[in-house]
């Protein structure tokens, strides 16, 4: 009598041999040093891994654009003609640039 119980329920096909997708928590190491697009490349690798939709993907990248594009404007507007206070936060100048 075959028992229904111990027979296996996933195929060797759901096995097959990929990378796991990283946990999101990680992704936040390289945001913190690389930036925006550091952490947007990283999570359209992660979302290819995911096998996720179209839609999911291109609100990826325009979360990683708007958000390179604010980075981008709180430089210019901080900068504003001089490299010392706030500005040291969110960009430095080229280096051997005097202000």
């Amino acid at each position: 009598m075959a028992d229904d119980l111990l027979a296996p329920t996933i195929t060797p096909a759901a096995y097959a041999e990929r990378r796991p997708p990283w946990r999101p928590g990680s992704l936040i190491y390289p945001a913190v040093f690389g930036g925006a697009l550091a952490a947007t490349v990283l999570a359209l690798v992660n979302a290819r891994r995911l096998r996720l939709p179209t839609g999911a993907t291109l609100a990826i990248v325009g979360t990683g654009l708007a958000a390179l594009v604010a980075r981008l404007a709180i430089t210019v507007a901080l900068l504003d003609g001089h490299t010392s206070g706030p500005a040291r936060l969110v960009g430095t100048p080229a280096p051997g640039r005097r202000p």
